[in-house]
């Protein structure tokens, strides 16, 4: 009995830290093929994360009261001026990617007209965490909205929720969780995957669809990414409830969201759908 304990916690803390190493390898090893793909590429990358203020065209980390290990990161637009009224893009993670990494909704925007928010996923005592905790999350998430409409002029009427691979299951996993967060949204941007694609879930998939109602979604899919299939197979699940989404594959696309920091007719294509929904 008493050997057994030691025997077992050593077991434990060695699987957390392989658990580890194994995370940070995939993350390295799919930024490695990120860069080797996008290499003579002309991409548009938003603005590094910096500490400080709030202001037009800054990337800032933002802390809130009860969420104090928890930050989420603010871009305010280039031409933000205050008083305005904006929309926001609320751009969740990808598993293995950091706050850093995001980059959806500043390739959607092109760091123009949208608030730009990237949100982490929190655990029952307010942490960083992973998506399994989808009720903790969605309370983080109102949060996170709460704290933009404290400090600045948002236009609730247009708010986008993003996110590529685990981001964008989660854009309706957690985002339509329940009645208050889905009614949140104005578009769903979702790139690599949707929402009952690929991991075990909690909850009803059936119910979590039904939320949205009559907003418009956007699934896009990499021509040379292997989560393709289950973007299509998503696009078909919502058109058989009666969802209005728009299907987009990028022919050359990998596992990878640089395609959005690129100009070409894709990027346009998604722009237009962000116009779509923000146009007064």
């Amino acid at each position: 009995m008493f050997l057994a304990f030691p025997l077992f916690f050593f077991i434990a803390v060695l699987n957390f830290q392989n658990n580890l190493v194994a995370g940070k390898n995939s993350e390295n090893m799919m930024k490695e093929e990120w860069n080797l793909r996008y290499a003579n590429v002309k991409l548009n990358f938003p603005p590094p994360i910096e500490v400080g203020y709030p202001e037009p065209g800054k990337r800032i980390t933002v802390f809130i009261d009860d969420y104090p290990e928890a930050p989420y990161v603010l871009f305010l637009p280039y031409n933000y001026h205050e008083g305005r009224k904006l929309p926001v893009i609320m751009e969740s993670l990808c598993i293995f990617l950091t706050t850093e990494d995001a980059v959806l909704g500043y390739g959607l925007s092109k760091g123009m007209n949208c608030i730009w928010v990237t949100v982490p996923y929190v655990d029952d005592e307010g942490k960083l965490s992973s998506w399994n905790y989808p009720e903790c999350t969605v309370k983080y998430w109102l949060a996170v909205l709460e704290d933009l409409n404290n400090k600045f002029a948002i236009d609730n009427s247009k708010i986008v929720i993003a996110g590529f691979s685990l981001g964008a299951m989660t854009t309706s996993y957690i985002g339509n969780w329940n009645n208050e967060i889905s009614s949140k949204w104005s578009g769903y941007f979702a790139y690599a995957h949707f929402d009952d694609c690929c991991f075990q879930q909690q909850g009803n998939f059936n119910e979590r669809i039904l939320r949205i109602k009559d907003r418009k979604v956007f699934l896009v899919a990499g021509g040379k990414d292997s989560a393709r299939r289950c973007s299509i197979k998503s696009y078909y699940k919502l058109i058989q409830k009666g969802i209005l989404v728009d299907y987009m594959e990028v022919p050359d696309a990998i596992h990878c969201p640089y395609w959005i920091l690129e100009d070409s007719k894709y990027t346009e294509n998604a722009r237009q759908w962000l116009n779509s929904i923000i146009s007064d």
